[in-house]
């Protein structure tokens, strides 16, 4: 197995899913603390104009219920890919990079709703968070996929 940043593709793979389950927990938590918020101060919600309008503050609420729903689905996902690790089992890895192309796509399409919305980027730390974060997800997928495909080769399956 080949190696990237100091460790081999097994060491990487592993510590991607140890480091998404992490993220998993502690972003269940901080959304969850600010979809409260919201629900018992809506006063306090900055409201974005977006052509003439004020977005209602039930959509930050919803946007806050997604961001719950999709780090669930990362935390399980990223289990399930620690335990198809540790036991060897390509096809309990192939969910999370599924899901992890899913999360670069949206990730993308979220950034390009808030620059439609504000009509322009609020300072460059956005922009520079944005693209760091898909670089940084890329890699990870890149890694994994590696790993996946070293698996299938150990084990003369099909690569694709």
């Amino acid at each position: 197995m080949s190696g990237y940043c100091c460790c081999n593709v097994k060491q990487a793979t592993l510590r991607i899913g140890v480091s998404t389950v992490i993220y998993g927990i502690i972003s269940i938590i901080v959304t969850s603390i600010w979809v409260n918020d919201m629900i018992s101060r809506p006063d306090k919600i900055k409201r974005i104009n977006f052509l003439g309008n004020l977005i209602p503050t039930s959509s930050y609420i919803t946007i806050g219920c997604i961001l719950i729903f999709m780090s669930v689905v990362y935390l399980i996902l990223a289990c399930v890919m620690v335990y198809g690790h540790l036991s060897r089992n390509h096809r309990l890895i192939m969910p999370w990079l599924i899901w992890s192309y899913v999360t670069i796509f949206l990730v993308a399409v979220a950034a390009l709703i808030l620059l439609v919305i504000n009509g322009r980027w609020n300072n460059s730390g956005e922009i520079i968070f944005v693209a760091q974060l898909e670089l940084f997800l890329t890699m990870c997928v890149i890694v994994v996929r590696k790993f996946v495909s070293d698996l299938k080769e150990e084990t003369g399956q099909e690569i694709i």
